[in-house]
């Protein structure tokens, strides 16, 4: 998702990635989120799933059990 908020073309094709998701009822995760401005384009794209550094860094498994069970969710981190 590397400069999803600055660039115009990157923007487009999540757009499409997500609009095409949308009509088919399918759940987008968008991957390699590193930064907040990432996070909130894509909120502002209409995407609600992410995952990548910003939420959590590599962890060992014991450590990535307790922090899913903690948030109660799966691998994806709701965005919005």
């Amino acid at each position: 998702m590397d400069h999803v908020a600055e660039s115009l073309n990157k923007s487009a094709v999540a757009r499409a990635i997500i609009g095409l998701a949308d009509s088919l009822d399918l759940n987008v995760v968008a991957e390699g989120i590193e930064h907040e401005e990432q996070r909130d384009s894509l909120v502002d794209l209409g995407c609600r799933l992410g995952q990548g550094f910003h939420f959590a860094r590599p962890m060992d498994a014991e450590r990535a059990s307790a922090f899913l069970a903690s948030a109660k969710t799966d691998s994806a981190v709701p965005l919005g």
